[in-house]
């Protein structure tokens, strides 16, 4: 079964000067995986990503299981057979999950990140409340869409996801994340965006981001 990895950007594919090292790592150890990328100029990250999701539930429509990815990561030989091991320990488990997201060494301050939670817990699959999918595996019958923002997108969905009685999990699989921007460029101007829009659609949300 092929596994689609999605990735969104408003950069035009010259414009995003990583994107050949990630396709280099998936040309290499992505075995059983397909990359598709998708450029989305007057898209903000929530509407891209929702948009390329929605093309891939048309594009693959037995897949029970998609990645999405930024633009600015990198495998390693087991990252993919991590990710899948984890997926179906889960399954096995009988345990409803979402998300089950790579470990990275750049940007995002959640615990997937190694510079605040060391090497100790590697060998270790945990719950978190949310991730950063800077590279996560998702559950097709259990996505939830972004809300149309850039900064706090992921945020938000995790608060959708763990609502609906899905659990989010970190993996043992790790992705190296370059730190480039995906969608947005202006992280101030996009933080300060996405709180009025909670405020005027979902102002009990706010505060999380």
């Amino acid at each position: 079964m092929i596994t689609p990895i999605i990735v969104a950007s408003h950069k035009p594919y010259q414009e995003r000067r990583s994107m050949p090292v990630l396709e280099a790592s998936v040309d290499q150890y992505g075995d059983g995986a397909k990359l598709e990328s998708f450029y989305r100029r007057d898209r903000n990250f929530g509407q891209a990503y929702n948009e390329a999701v929605r093309w891939t539930f048309e594009e693959y429509p037995d897949c029970e299981r998609f990645i999405i990815a930024n633009d600015d990561v990198v495998l390693r030989p087991d990252t993919l057979a991590l990710m899948c091991e984890d997926a179906d320990r889960l399954d096995h488990q009988g345990i409803e999950w979402s998300h089950i997201a790579a470990r990275f060494d750049r940007g995002a301050y959640t615990l997937q990140n190694l510079v605040r939670n060391p090497f100790e817990s590697e060998p270790l699959v945990f719950e978190e409340r949310w991730i950063a999918p800077v590279f996560s595996m998702i559950h097709r019958r259990r996505w939830v869409d972004f809300p149309p923002i850039n900064w706090g997108s992921d945020v938000v969905q995790c608060f959708d996801m763990r609502a609906n009685g899905y659990k989010i999990f970190v993996s043992r699989a790790y992705v190296h994340h370059v730190g480039g921007i995906t969608c947005g460029a202006n992280a101030m101007a996009d933080r300060e965006a996405s709180r009025r829009w909670l405020a005027e659609n979902r102002p009990g949300l706010v505060d999380l981001i």
